[in-house]
């Protein structure tokens, strides 16, 4: 059993966590980093960039990968080259960052899941923006991977799900064939956690758990499913100066009802025409109370700090708790 790289929202559990939680390469860079699989192999690279100044920048001539095992296919490896040409790397641990983020993620959307990637570097010359250097990439593939089969279960057995596994089915990103894409598979939760959330079950957690079969190259996943207590609106208050507002949104926000972010995101917008999204941070706030199950709409028109992100209390939501 494997699990997979947490995404947003996405919690680890079980003895592959601390290995997951220890990734090859450095986390900076547009993508998230992927699991080594099934751990983190020594590495043949050699980085022959000084790291006495870590302020310097590295900037990649060239990239050539060697060996008999090329990338998945021509324009994948032509975007990969272009994505690591185009970036000024910083001195410290740019090596392993190139090889985890942006080598073996290709490997691993095409199927490839335990593909594992070393490099060796050259410095070529110096000057005024940095240290050029060429690249020189070696991928061990391994087999490639299509999607087993899918399942969905609570964490809680003695719970059934909120939503049927038609209602989740249609949110994956891929389905039971497909070549297994782990970035696929991260955007399929996604949208799972986003349909909890759309109904007021701000501490959903999804757990990605993977069986691997080498002989059938297959890999089923099961979600695994806490879906937490359902938060509900318990009072609606706007403060400020717009006349008639506060009935106006009670009108729409019934406290009782459940706590749809995009409802109140919306229903604000309705009596405050225009509001930017900056200002829809700072007027809007979310007070949780984890014992009674229910979120404090408040609505300040009035000059003070930004918040979170509107209908975004996941993380670091206000609390009306005694």
């Amino acid at each position: 059993m494997i699990l997979l790289g947490p995404p947003r929202a996405i919690v680890l559990a079980g003895a592959w966590a601390l290995l997951l939680l220890m990734p090859c390469g450095a986390q900076t860079l547009r993508k998230s980093p992927l699991p080594c699989a099934p751990s983190c192999p020594p590495r043949d690279q050699t980085t022959e960039v000084s790291e006495a100044n870590p302020h310097r920048k590295i900037i990649i001539d060239d990239v050539i990968f060697d060996g008999p095992a090329p990338p998945p296919d021509s324009r994948t490896a032509q975007r990969v080259i272009e994505e690591i040409k185009q970036h000024q790397w910083d001195a410290t641990h740019w090596l392993d960052e190139i090889l985890e983020v942006s080598v073996r993620a290709a490997w691993q959307e095409n199927g490839y899941f335990k593909a594992v990637s070393s490099g060796k570097s050259e410095i070529v010359f110096e000057d005024p923006e940095g240290q050029h250097v060429v690249l020189t990439i070696h991928v061990d593939a391994g087999l490639q991977y299509w999607l087993g089969n899918v399942s969905f279960r609570n964490s809680d057995p003695d719970q059934g799900l909120v939503f049927s596994v038609g209602e989740l089915r249609p949110l994956l990103s891929l389905q039971e064939g497909d070549v297994f894409n782990v970035t696929k598979i991260r955007d399929s939760l996604d949208a799972i956690h986003r349909r909890y959330i759309e109904y007021g079950y701000f501490n959903f957690v999804a757990t990605p758990v993977t069986e691997v079969n080498d002989s059938k190259q297959r890999i089923s996943l099961i979600f695994e499913l806490d879906q937490g207590k359902q938060f509900r609106i318990s009072k609606v208050e706007v403060r400020g100066s717009v006349p008639g507002s506060e009935a106006k949104l009670i009108s729409k926000l019934h406290p009782g009802d459940i706590f749809k972010p995009s409802v109140v995101e919306d229903s604000v917008r309705a009596i405050a025409p225009g509001l930017s999204d900056e200002e829809l941070k700072k007027a809007l706030s979310l007070r949780k109370n984890e014992k009674t199950g229910t979120v404090a709409i408040i609505v300040d028109f009035r000059q003070h700090p930004p918040i979170d992100q509107a209908g975004s209390c996941e993380n670091d939501c206000e609390s009306d708790e005694p």
